[in-house]
Order: structure tokens, then C-alpha cells, then sequence
């Protein structure tokens, strides 16, 4: 191919988000900095968006409390209904973050949050754009 190896900074762990035309964040290695910075470009939104994903785990374990009890359900409708996660598989991953993070005083942000680090994980973990899967796969990010 033609390609010649060059040597770049060595970043170690450092981490980055790119938006297709320019790096929109990049780790600084000052925890209180770097802090600042996601807070200064994506508000709360991701501390937000894990909340909701934490729930919507909480109800997913419950499966396996229904399970042990010797529960069965003959689709998955009801599977999911009885945790309370059906809605989650009928609206896509986009439409529920923007009901949740994009509305209300703390929306700040969350645009950004939604289309750069939500929609840059799903991207490389499903190979799918936020619109394209549904809510309880797209919160599946959420749970680092």
C-alpha cells in the first residue's frame, strides 16, 4: 500500500473525541482540567444519561429475579414489559436521548453529548447510528 510508518506524540491513555473535521476534546492529563473541559462542552449530560442507564439496569436484573422464580413469558413483549423496559425497545436510541437529555434546564450541552460521545460509542461498539438501534441497546454505553 505504500505506507510509511511515522512516529507520532506518544499520548499514552489519553483519550479524544474527533468529529469528523476537527478533535472536539482531548484529555489534558489534569483530572480537574479535563473535568472541567467535558463539563464546559457537554454540561452534565453524561452523568445524566448514566443515571438513566443504572435504572434501566436495575430493571434488566430484575429478569433474573423473575427467572429464579420460575417465571416464563411466551414473547418477548412480555419479557419486557414485566421489567419495564418495553418502550426502551420501541423508540430508537436518538429519539429517547433527546426526550430525556436535550429538554429542561439541564440540556446544556446535550446535543453535543448525543451526537459526539453517544453517537461516537455506538458507532464503534454497534456499528450503528444513534436514529438506527433502540433505547436499551444505545443505554448499554452508559453502563462503563
Amino acid at each position: 500500500m505504500g505506507l510509511t510508518p511515522i512516529q507520532g506524540d506518544d499520548t499514552g491513555d489519553a483519550f479524544s473525541i474527533y468529529d469528523g473535521s476537527s478533535f472536539v476534546f482531548s484529555q489534558s492529563g489534569s483530572q480537574v482540567r479535563d473535568t472541567l473541559a467535558v463539563l464546559h462542552r457537554y454540561g452534565i449530560s453524561p452523568l445524566r444519561y448514566k443515571w438513566l442507564a443504572e435504572e434501566m439496569g436495575r430493571r434488566f436484573s430484575r429478569l433474573y429475579d423473575l427467572h429464579g422464580a420460575g417465571q416464563a413469558f411466551a414473547t418477548p413483549q412480555q419479557l419486557w414489559e414485566a421489567v419495564g423496559l418495553f418502550n426502551l425497545t420501541q423508540q430508537s436510541a436518538a429519539d429517547y436521548m433527546q426526550a430525556h437529555l436535550a429538554h429542561g434546564v439541564l440540556r446544556y450541552g446535550a446535543a453535543a453529548f448525543i451526537e459526539e460521545l453517544a453517537g461516537a460509542v455506538n458507532r464503534i461498539n454497534y456499528n450503528q447510528r444513534n436514529a438506527g438501534m433502540n433505547a436499551l441497546a444505545g443505554a448499554i454505553l452508559a453502563r462503563w
